[in-house]
């Protein structure tokens, strides 16, 4: 009986194990697959904050012109009111009005600007965050596959080995043919203590 289960045996190590082998192959393949995929978001949100960190210099200077703009109108209103009231503009108190709105404008200017440099630098720390992730979703994905590679060559030599030991205990046992001396000796002992009266 136990040696008719003998080829079911064989044949449920030899199945198990190589599905056992496909499968750990098969799960470093997907995780491989799905860290890629991640590292892929990371990338296109790398992009984004980038694309951010542009958009938020080009508003700043924009906005930078704009207060540029509207400095020079209202010097040049300041200036409209003092010709106005006959007063001259290259000496005394306009020359002093024009030096503290020129001053005025370019603190303006000059924090419209740095505004838009800290947002730009934050979006591009960001994006150096989301591209370091990448890389190691990456390198997490390379790892994951290579580990169930090992796994899988690891289970698949475990298997031949049971699968050896199954097919060397099922082989019949060779039994002497020819009692070797030391067995007569016992025997011839084991007679003579039978035979004393």
């Amino acid at each position: 009986m136990g040696e008719a289960l003998l080829p079911l045996a064989v044949g449920g190590m030899i199945t198990g194990t190589a599905m056992s082998f496909i499968g750990q192959r098969q799960e470093g393949k997907e995780a491989q697959k799905i860290a890629n995929a991640r590292a892929l978001i990371d990338l296109d949100n790398a992009k984004m904050a980038e694309e951010n960190a542009r958009i938020a210099r080009e508003r700043a200077n924009e906005a930078a012109l704009v207060q540029a703009e509207q400095g020079r109108r209202f010097k040049n209103t300041q200036k409209s009111i003092f010709a106005a009231g006959n007063i001259k503009l290259n000496i005394g108190t306009p020359l002093v009005v024009e030096a503290q709105t020129n001053a005025a404008i370019a603190k303006d200017i000059g924090f419209t600007l740095e505004e838009g440099e800290t947002e730009a630098n934050f979006y591009n720390r960001q994006a150096g965050a989301f591209r370091a992730s990448a890389d190691i979703e990456r390198r997490m994905g390379k790892s994951a596959r290579k580990n169930a590679n090992w796994s899988s060559w690891a289970s698949l030599m475990q298997g031949g080995g049971s699968l050896a030991m199954l097919g060397y205990s099922a082989m019949p046992k060779k039994m002497p043919t020819t009692a070797s001396p030391s067995m007569y000796k016992s025997a011839n002992s084991a007679n003579l203590w039978l035979n004393e009266p």
